[in-house]
């Protein structure tokens, strides 16, 4: 990166970070908002016209109320006029690694106050929320049954809810064995800081110099985030692992980039380019992002929701997709405790 021009270099951040906004990187938002680009779907449902302020206050009101995560709030800067319809227009502020981050978002509502309107489609507001799924039968339908599915799971090694699945998909891990290639990659870009950068260079190094040991190392890992422990837990050679980690770090200038404020994405988030292609390939859009044979997938976060997804990528299903595995969802971060189903994603 350091070889192109200044332009041509901000031109790549630009696009990056218009890529992340076009994903509503700076926050997260329910299973319903998905389908919107570049303005938030929110739900209303007056009965009557109301005058500019009410729409706009009620906009604000419901965007606070559902569809920010912790930590995030709108405010209302102005609600207009444009022929038949309103536009409201509003700021999202909050925090992401102890940083400040604020998005200007501008949505339509028709007089009425029923239609929410972007770029693609219209929203009819009037009818009920989708409520986020367990059920995988929609996803399954697109993934490519093969003899061996290629499992891939984008992560980054700090977000919370990365760790939650990973501590789902362990036991699966476990069950089906070579019978799937399974791998675990990481977001190109960071949001937890400089020990993150650390531990994706550090994974990324245990699963090329010592595959058989890397489950072991990430199941203590998972536990108290104790590295140092972990390694010599899972007697891994720390000279070598430097070596493995000091040219993966020059190879993709992971260090560098980090060092180097002007090539954050957005201001906020370094950049991490050791599975850029993979992650331009799929469109990874968070941490964590699930990939079965090419096809990116939503499921549950429990062991025995991950199995059965992963299961119905096989041409002829192996008598260990049976296996009883527990149903329940572990806790988002550190600690094997269980938790509560979650959609939420860190990016």
């Amino acid at each position: 990166m350091e070889d192109q021009p200044k332009e041509e270099n901000n031109s790549k951040v630009d696009n990056q970070i218009k890529i992340k906004i076009d994903k509503l990187k700076f926050f997260q938002i329910s299973t319903v908002a998905l389908a919107l680009i570049l303005v938030i779907l929110i739900g209303l449902n007056f009965s009557s016209p109301g005058n500019a302020n009410q729409i706009g206050e009620k906009v604000v009101k419901y965007v606070d109320e559902n569809l920010l995560s912790s930590g995030f709030t709108a405010q209302l800067i102005s609600v207009d006029k444009k022929g038949d319809m309103y536009l409201v227009n509003m700021n999202i502020t909050g925090e992401y690694n102890g940083q400040k981050a604020s998005l200007p978002v501008s949505v339509y509502v028709n007089k009425e106050g029923t239609l929410m309107f972007n770029s693609q489609t219209a929203i009819d507001m009037t009818a009920p929320l989708p409520k986020p799924t367990s059920n995988e039968a929609s996803q399954t339908e697109n993934i490519q049954k093969s003899e061996k599915p290629k499992v891939e799971l984008f992560v980054m090694s700090y977000c919370p809810y990365g760790m939650q699945i990973e501590k789902g998909i362990l036991p699966v891990i476990k069950t089906l064995g070579d019978k799937i290639d399974f791998s675990i990659k990481f977001c190109n870009y960071i949001m937890h800081g400089e020990k993150e950068m650390t531990e994706n260079l550090l994974q990324t190094c245990i699963q090329k110099e010592y595959p058989s040991k890397y489950f072991d190392y990430l199941g203590c890992f998972l536990s108290e985030g104790k590295t140092d422990e972990c390694m010599n837990k899972t007697q891994l050679n720390q000279s070598k692992l430097n070596i493995c980690v000091k040219d993966l770090d020059e190879k993709y200038n992971v260090t560098k980039l980090f060092n180097d404020k002007t090539t954050w994405l957005g201001g906020n988030f370094p950049q991490f380019p050791v599975f850029e292609e993979e992650n331009q390939k799929y469109g990874v859009a968070g941490s964590p992002t699930l990939v079965i044979n090419g096809v990116s997938v939503s499921s549950g976060r429990s062991p025995s929701a991950l199995l059965n997804i992963i299961c119905s990528a096989f041409t002829e299903t192996p008598e260990e997709c049976n296996t009883s595995l527990s149903t329940e969802t572990p806790s988002p971060g550190l600690g094997y405790n269980a938790g509560s189903e979650t959609t939420a994603t860190c990016g």
